[in-house]
């Protein structure tokens, strides 16, 4: 499999979280690791290997502007793990995942956390970025008219954790995506071409705080045109009615009430 890792460093400690991401992958599985790297020189112990690859960009580019720099060295259909560069995954969880992607006759994989922790600097609770990936993954669910398809097993979209197969992966157009949501892209023009998910479990680590402020993680996520030319008051209405029921294991020890005040509070950051 080729693995592409973007990764933002900014600090000693975006480092180390890129160090522990590179240590914990099991190179008997991987054909090409593919690192774009972004701001600060990592500080870390690079592979040593023709298995590795490292482009660095002293000027800022986007998460996925930095994925699609890594296509070029993709051929056939090998699948793609795109990995955050911030340790997301647990070690032995990560060992597992490989272990699966290699015997997957899948042509795209999603991770499913067992937990999501996400930490915006402006954002309005303790749960909000949580609160916020669940009600946009629902209203794609609705949009794209896939309730049934994934009834009892709603993936994950934005986990942020994608495995696709290169041959794939590289028709996707993210034109549409200026900063953040490119999982919602993917998942969005996948299922509009039939293609559908396949979830695989995934133990997260505790996330470190996020390089995105909550209010234009909203205002990307609804400026895509696969939401805004199809959004109304009641669609947005059933969405909020709906999300506790599609992602049920996410929602046992929630606050409902508090829940439908974060979701008033998107809808009014989004601005329709």
């Amino acid at each position: 499999m080729y693995i592409i890792i973007p990764a933002l460093i900014s600090n000693e400690e975006s480092s180390k979280a890129l160090q522990k991401t590179i240590d914990n992958i099991e190179w008997k599985y991987v054909k090409k690791l593919i690192l774009i790297s972004q701001g600060e020189m990592p500080k870390i112990t690079l592979p040593q290997s023709d298995k590795f690859v490292h482009e660095y960009y002293d000027k800022g580019l986007t998460k996925w502007i930095a994925i699609q720099k890594g296509f070029k060295y993709l051929e056939g259909d090998e699948m793609v793990m795109l990995l955050d560069g911030d340790d997301p995954i647990e070690k032995n969880s990560f060992k597992e995942l490989m272990e699966e992607i290699s015997t997957t006759r899948a042509d795209w994989m999603v991770g499913k956390r067992d937990e999501i922790i996400l930490y915006s600097s402006d954002q309005h609770g303790q749960n909000s970025r949580l609160y916020l990936e669940l009600f946009t993954n629902t209203l794609l669910i609705l949009l794209d008219e896939l309730r049934e398809v994934y009834k009892g097993n709603t993936p994950d979209i934005q986990s942020g954790v994608y495995i696709i197969r290169a041959n794939i992966l590289k028709t996707i157009d993210f034109s549409d995506v200026k900063s953040y949501g490119g999982e919602l892209t993917i998942f969005h023009q996948l299922s509009m071409r039939g293609v559908r998910c396949e979830s695989v479990d995934i133990v997260t680590n505790a996330s470190l705080q996020s390089s995105y402020r909550f209010k234009t993680i909203v205002e990307a996520i609804f400026d895509f045109r696969f939401f805004k030319s199809r959004l109304n008051e009641k669609i947005l209405r059933i969405c909020g009615e709906l999300t506790p029921a599609m992602y049920p294991e996410y929602f046992r020890n929630l606050d409902l009430e508090e829940y439908r005040r974060e979701v008033a509070n998107i809808v009014a950051l989004a601005d329709f």
